[in-house]
């Protein structure tokens, strides 16, 4: 075979090397909305069906207490499992352990149950703020 052939002919690595890069792209635009801004914590919101304040206190509590790349990897993990069309492929299972990993460290602590649940407001307040007078 003709060297310039060789070159042009579509081999199982290229073809493969082809897909794993036109994937990439599209997991890229699907999911790279969700660092930037409010956007993820607008997912939490939505997935958990609380208010944006809410959730956006629960996930800065999580961030703190886990530490950046810890919490980095269990929000996109969320964020996947979460997601169309990744959520529609991935096995139950693994969506239910990614999901599992960010909530439950999340709400572990019971004030951020009471925020979960509407019961106290998502800013940190002091315990005793009805007792103060207003200044």
């Amino acid at each position: 075979m003709p060297r310039r052939d060789r070159n042009r002919r579509l081999t199982r690595r290229r073809f493969v090397l082809g897909g794993v890069a036109a994937g990439g792209a599209l997991v890229a635009g699907a999911y790279g909305r969700f660092p930037f801004g409010d956007e993820f914590e607008e997912r939490v919101a939505k997935v958990l069906g609380i208010p944006v304040d809410a959730a956006t206190a629960l996930t800065r509590r999580l961030r703190e207490r886990v530490g950046d790349l810890n919490y980095d990897a269990r929000a996109a993990a969320f964020v996947v499992a979460t997601t169309f069309p990744s959520r529609e492929v991935t096995p139950g299972s693994l969506r239910e352990s990614a999901m599992r990993k960010l909530l439950e460290p999340m709400l572990a602590d019971p004030g951020e149950q009471l925020i979960y649940l509407g019961l106290r407001p998502p800013v940190d307040t002091p315990a005793c703020t009805g007792l103060l007078r207003p200044t």
